[in-house]
């Protein structure tokens, strides 16, 4: 018999401060959390593997001024995908 009952998960974001901290770093989904309604998860991982790729080219010798430049090439653009999927989140409203 089929149920008339729609179950609901909360849907949470995360904007990080920080992307890196000396020879630490974060990436992809570990980096943010952001809403399934982007459908930007997989390919902002992608970036950010390009991007550290890129900024230890930049700086072989030094990974924390590597990572310092991923964090530099990457945070802002991170932190406004999260906000765009809080964007699209209360087009369609929340529960």
């Amino acid at each position: 018999m089929p149920q008339n009952k729609f179950e609901l998960a909360p849907v949470n974001e995360y904007i990080p401060n920080i992307l890196s901290k000396g020879r630490i770093t974060m990436v992809g989904d570990a980096a943010r959390t952001m809403s399934p309604m982007t459908g930007a998860g997989f390919n902002d991982s992608l970036d950010d593997t390009v991007a550290i790729m890129d900024s230890i080219k930049q700086y072989p010798n030094s990974i924390t001024k590597a990572l310092g430049e991923y964090q530099t090439r990457r945070l802002d653009v991170v932190r406004q995908d999260v906000l765009a999927g809080q964007g699209f989140n209360r087009s369609f409203g929340r529960l």
